[in-house]
């Protein structure tokens, strides 16, 4: 399936199906984008045979829920995304998601991808959805 044939199904999907075209609050581009291209990932790698699965290290949290998290082994500077499947060489895909140009890699972020890098994994940075299919369809293909 193309770009252009899943944004046609998306915006045609019935309301309520599985389809359906995910409803995000106004200021976040960036889980916008990342949920489109999950919703396009399980379409078209479904599971059992491929996951995909996200690391929510980011966004609000109250200290309290933050202290937890953390304890419990959030790491600050995970990308976004985890395709855990060896392919050419690799052992797994991280994607880190922004919005458009103006989304920064953190300086932890750089670190993190450095180190997962040099631990055999292949790590992009998408900041667009055709970016983000032709990143995973390059790595699983």
């Amino acid at each position: 399936m193309s770009v252009a044939e899943f944004q046609a199904m998306q915006r045609k999907s019935p309301a309520g199906t599985a389809d359906e075209k995910p409803k995000v609050h106004r200021g976040h581009p960036e889980s916008s984008l990342q949920i489109a291209c999950v919703r396009w990932f399980r379409t078209q790698y479904p599971w059992p045979h491929y996951l995909i699965t996200a690391v929510p290290n980011g966004g609000y949290r109250k200290t309290i829920e933050a202290q937890i998290l953390i304890a419990e082994g959030v790491w600050s500077g995970m990308p976004d995304l985890y395709i855990p499947m060896a392919r050419k060489g690799y052992h797994a895909l991280y994607i880190e998601m922004k919005a458009g140009k103006a989304g920064r890699v953190s300086q932890n972020q750089k670190e993190t991808m450095g180190f997962l890098t040099r631990e055999g994994a292949k790590c992009v940075v998408c900041r667009d959805f055709e970016s983000f299919v032709k990143e995973v369809n390059d790595y699983l293909r």
